[in-house]
């Protein structure tokens, strides 16, 4: 299988790569290929805005990527999704689960055993307004770098405290 090496920010939840999180949850074989959607490899703007809500999510139910196929990023490959929610100074990611944008959510991939995770709205913004400003000032350097064909390559965002 080709691979093409991909440099990219991680979810960090309470010191722990949200993809460590999926990979042990019950359903974690179904996020084992995918990367999450802060590529530097791929404008970033789209998935950012998405991410803050000032875009409209990809997926018709209003669902928002968080890991994606690391060859394309197609929606059609499969994604780990998320319904994102904004209430006063909270940011709240919840009902995650493996779906694809051709067929309607399958409960059964549902990952019940992943979050809820809320989080402090202004660190929330802050971390990908971060990763934003990031990529435009050093997006350019490692996207001229060869890559090796192992992409699992990452970078680690700020670390997203819960609120409990």
């Amino acid at each position: 299988m080709y691979r093409s090496g991909r440099r990219f920010e991680d979810f960090v939840v309470d010191g722990e790569p949200l993809r460590t999180i999926l990979l042990r949850s019950e359903r974690g074989g179904l996020a084992a290929d995918l990367i999450p959607v802060l590529v530097w490899d791929w404008p970033i703007d789209r998935n950012v805005d998405t991410l803050l809500g000032r875009r409209e999510p990809e997926l018709g139910d209003g669902r928002v990527s968080l890991y994606v196929c690391p060859e394309c990023g197609d929606l059609g490959c499969g994604a780990v999704t998320a319904v994102i929610e904004r209430d006063g100074d909270s940011v709240r990611w919840r009902d995650l689960a493996y779906q694809n944008n051709y067929e309607p959510l399958d409960d059964e991939l549902r990952l019940r055993d992943v979050g809820p995770f809320s989080f402090d709205r202004n660190e929330y913004e802050a971390m990908l307004e971060g990763a934003r400003r990031r990529w435009v000032s050093d997006g350019a350097r490692y996207r001229s770098i060869a890559e090796p064909a192992r992409w699992r390559s990452r970078f680690r965002l700020p670390s997203l405290r819960r609120r409990r």
